[in-house]
């Protein structure tokens, strides 16, 4: 189960990568994220090479528990490999702006969420929480590849709620405006196969 939140058209190879399958909206209606994660420690990581298929570019995965909480929140980076991307020729070290393309799972090379309330949160495997999608602030890869690990840091990062379609995984801003905030958090988990 690879196909996560976008399965829009075979042209167009964004984040269409795993965590997102299935997933549906654990309160559609309100604000479940708090407003600030401040300067987060991960933990309970992992990441997952996902080599190419026929339609599915090559991608790494993360996955990183950003509280305590139960259900707890849920950090989800997904580094996608598109043309003229970032990651055009695999999974490599880089900065990303998380501004323009990058805040819509239908255009994310470097996408990152944050599932608030996730339940059943595992790596590949999909989930269910209320979603949101970076719309500032700045993703930095420090190390990716197909092995090893995958390690880096977000700084000054905004996210909005956001409803996923569920039958093409294109993401819309959604109506009640919620929106959190991660001032700093540095992840790095080893890469599984």
């Amino acid at each position: 189960m690879r196909i996560a939140f976008v399965i829009v058209s075979l042209a167009l190879v964004a984040c269409t990568y795993p965590e997102l399958e299935g997933s549906t909206d654990a309160n559609p209606g309100g604000c479940l994220a708090p407003a600030t994660y401040g300067t987060t420690n991960m933990s309970t990581q992992a990441a997952k090479y996902w080599p190419p298929e026929t339609n599915l570019p090559e991608a790494v995965t993360y996955l990183g528990k950003l509280n305590a909480a139960s259900p707890a929140d849920f950090l989800d980076i997904e580094l996608i490999q598109t043309a003229g991307g970032p990651f055009a020729n695999g999974p490599t070290s880089t900065v990303i702006n998380l501004t323009g393309a990058e805040s819509s799972t239908s255009t994310c090379a470097g996408c990152v969420l944050v599932v608030a309330k996730c339940t059943s949160c595992t790596i590949g495997q999909g989930y269910e929480g209320s979603v949101y999608i970076a719309t500032s602030g700045t993703l930095r890869i420090t190390q990716a590849g197909k092995t090893g690990s995958l390690a880096g840091m977000l700084t000054n990062v905004t996210l909005r709620h956001v409803n996923i379609d569920n039958n093409t995984g294109a993401s819309s801003f959604h109506p009640d405006n919620c929106m959190t905030q991660i001032a700093s958090a540095s992840f790095n988990a080893p890469i599984q196969q």
